[in-house]
This record gives structure tokens, sequence and C-alpha cells, in this order.
């Protein structure tokens, strides 16, 4: 799903849906904190603008609450008890064993809904290894997307639900991998197309990377104070991507130099 089309909405309707079905144990995991912080503004604080669930839930009949726990040795069976984590905390969790940490065995005697947020990051072994390094199981169970599958199986009835805006379909590996899970592909031009998400204009100009940045600060500078001659502080972003870390660090230095 696209960027702002809802992503959190639709998990939290799931959660909902899910408690009917018989869930009460939900593990949250992102790979960034700061991820982890919005969503549980969105999941837990009653008095946050961007709060989801209803004031007062009523499930069958019932008030239901929802709680966040560190772990699912102790969790309310009448309540919605969601565990937030980091993808590489879980992966540490479950394989070094510490005091009030979840384990696999957590995950065993009873199921759960494991929710993935931008789950492109899980797949390091579907596209990170070469086709020995996929074979060996030492390999394997040194990486993040096997410690998800081991709790994913733990238990026949677990569910894991995963959201990214960037699937990476082109890789073969991960096309495959996907080919029978995906539930909905809305990608951004279907998200503009649908007519739910901000306008904007895509110009391209035949410009090396140093002009292009160049004119993209100056429009940036442009909007800026245009703005402000309108009485509006706004901060305008540019996005500057490359296809490696390495490279943005070369083109930044160069450039923050010349």
């Amino acid at each position: 799903m696209a960027t702002g089309s809802g992503k959190t909405v639709i998990m939290t309707g799931l959660i909902l849906y899910l408690y009917t079905k018989g869930y009460r144990k939900f593990l949250f995991f992102v790979n960034q904190n700061n991820i982890i912080e919005k969503t549980k503004e969105n999941f837990l604080n009653q008095s946050s603008i961007k709060y989801l669930f209803a004031d007062s839930i009523e499930l069958m009949g019932e008030q239901v609450q929802v709680k966040e726990v560190n772990n699912f040795a102790f969790y309310d069976k009448n309540a919605i008890n969601i565990c937030f984590t980091s993808t590489q905390k879980l992966h540490m969790d479950i394989n070094i064993i510490k005091e009030n940490s979840p384990t696999i065995e957590d995950f065993e005697d009873d199921k759960i809904v494991l929710i993935s947020d931008e789950s492109h990051h899980i797949n390091t072994v579907t596209k990170g290894l070469t086709k020995t390094e996929k074979t060996n199981l030492e390999e394997n169970a040194k990486s993040w997307e096997y410690t998800i599958e081991k709790i994913f199986r733990a238990n026949r009835d677990n569910a894991l639900l995963e959201f990214t805006a960037t699937a990476d379909l082109k890789d073969p590996n991960v096309e495959k991998k996907y080919l029978d899970k995906i539930v909905y592909d809305y990608t951004l031009s279907k998200f503009r197309e649908s007519g739910y998400t901000k306008d904007f204009n895509n110009m391209q100009g035949d410009y090396d990377r140093w002009t292009r940045t160049l004119l993209s600060l100056v429009i940036s500078e442009y909007r800026r104070h245009l703005f402000g001659d309108n009485g509006q502080n706004i901060k305008p972003v540019v996005l500057l991507k490359s296809k490696t870390i390495k490279e943005s660090k070369a083109f930044y230095d160069g450039f923050t130099k010349n």
C-alpha cells in the first residue's frame, strides 16, 4: 500500500476483526523506533487526534480494551494485547533469551497475530543472499527473515500480516515468495487515480546530478519564500535518492564541498 493510503487504519480494522475470531495477542514490529512510537499514538493514546480505535470498543456484546504488553507470558484474555518492538530487537530477543522479553515459547501455546510494517526489510534471505547461502541453514538462522518465519510457524493458527509501500516485486525471488500471498496491491499510481491523495506534478529534466540538485534547492527556497509572503511558515522537503547509501554519501560530500 502506498505511503499515506491508510495502512495503519487497515491494521486497526484487521485487529478488531481478528479479535472476533478469537485472537487476543498481537505483535507489531517494524525496523524503525520512530514508527513504533507513532503507531503507539494510533493504537493506545485516546487523547491523540491520531488515535484510530473508537473511544469505546464493543465487540460481540462486550467492552474491549486495548492494552500494551512487553510479552505474552501474562495477558488479558478479554482485551486486545499488543506488544510493540523493532525487528532487530525481536530477532535478538528470540535468539538471546532475556528477562521480560518475548521468547519462542510465547508463540507456541496460543495463536498470535504478527503485524509487520515496512515488511520489505524482513526479506533478508529472499533477496539478500546468494543461492549457496540460501541453502545454508547456519546462515539462514542468523537472519531476521528466518526469525519471523520461526515465530509464524510456532503455532499452526498464527497469522502474519505484512504491510509495505515498497514490496520490490521486480526482484524475482520476492515476486515468487509473495505470488500467492498478496491480498491487495494498492500502488501510488492507483492511490493517485482514486483521488484520495494530494495531486502532484512530475517533472523530468535532462541534467546531471549536480545541476538537478541545485535546481531542486532553488525551487524549494522559492516555495518557502512564496508561502512566507502569505504568512505561512513551511519547511519544504527535498529528497535525493541513490541506488546505495555509499553513492548518496559520496554525492553529498562532493556537493557540499563545492
